[in-house]
């Protein structure tokens, strides 16, 4: 069975994609953490424990949360595609990977682009803006009462994707997001 790939992206840095990752991982057992940051200078791959479990770091986030393995991936841009094929190959017997990361994306073909941003898409990145285009799923990370017109501007970049809302400083995501998660999964374990 192909072990099914989840591309966590955003907007841009701070909107909440490791939050997001970690909701999921509590929710779906059986998956794994690969944390992708863009270097300009050198490249590494790590799933050493004790950087891995370095209390505050992103990778501990996501090892506290349920991950089989996590494995921290720091690339420049060229090294990606290397680097990648060589963490999911680390991987081993896992159901599947949560993929976080903007980058990625242009090199993985994943089972589910999940997209996340705040409030509104003016600060977005263009490799936001990408990942938008891609997105299966959109969550807004966000306090607003009315999104709406924020939606509308989602839906102008990209019509098919589906629009959650959440609050994940508080753990808050709108109901039916992670069903539409597990059936996307699960949909893909048994038809793909």
């Amino acid at each position: 069975m192909k072990m099914k790939i989840i591309s966590v992206t955003g907007a841009h840095s701070g909107v909440g994609k490791t939050s997001l990752a970690a909701l999921i991982l509590r929710e779906i057992k059986g998956f794994s953490a690969i944390k992708v940051t863009k270097t300009e200078l050198f490249t590494s791959l790590t799933m050493d424990e004790e950087v891995i479990s370095e209390k505050g770091k992103d990778s501990c986030i996501l090892k506290e949360s349920g991950a089989d393995k996590v494995i921290w991936v720091r690339s420049t841009y060229e090294d990606i595609k290397e680097c990648l094929t060589q963490a999911v190959s680390m991987i081993g017997n896992s159901r599947g990977v949560i993929i976080e990361g903007n980058s990625p994306l242009d090199f993985i073909e994943p089972d589910l682009v999940i997209f996340l941003m705040k409030d509104d898409l003016t600060e977005m990145k263009a490799s936001g803006r990408k990942a938008l285009e891609r997105a299966d799923l959109v969550v807004i990370n966000t306090k607003l009462n009315d999104p709406e017109t924020l939606k509308k501007e989602i839906r102008d970049i990209n019509p098919v994707a589906v629009v959650f809302l959440g609050d994940l400083s508080g753990g808050k995501i709108e109901k039916g997001f992670l069903d539409t998660v597990k059936k996307r999964i699960i949909m893909e374990v048994t038809c793909g």
